[in-house]
């Protein structure tokens, strides 16, 4: 199965956050002080930071919101966490492997 972004504009949105520099790159949590993980940027770009305090607690709602399928999320954690990995990189694999699915609303029920 082809994972999937909510909108065409999540994507941009995030792939730029990526590769701003405005984000600090941390390891195994959402947040830590002013170091994100690629996941925590995502909850930046949604406008919903409160989500980062319940970090994995809230994967199951992150992935709801952005339509990313968990097999996604779990990949991208794994590759944030990896030393040699950077955001750059990251966001190259999001734009090379995650399509976009307009036709999905991007309102949690």
């Amino acid at each position: 199965e082809v994972s999937m972004l909510a909108t065409q504009q999540l994507k941009d949105s995030w792939l730029e956050a990526l590769r701003s520099g405005k984000y600090k790159q941390g390891r195994y949590t959402f947040r830590n002080g002013d170091k994100y993980c690629c996941l925590g940027v995502l909850c930046m770009v949604l406008k919903h930071p409160e989500w980062i305090k319940l970090g994995r607690d809230n994967y199951a709602l992150l992935r709801d919101y952005s339509k990313l399928m968990r097999s996604e999320t779990d990949s991208l954690a794994h590759m944030n966490d990896n030393p040699d990995s950077t955001f750059a990189q990251i966001a190259d694999y999001i734009e090379a492997h995650i399509d976009v699915s307009e036709s999905v609303s991007t309102t949690p029920c």
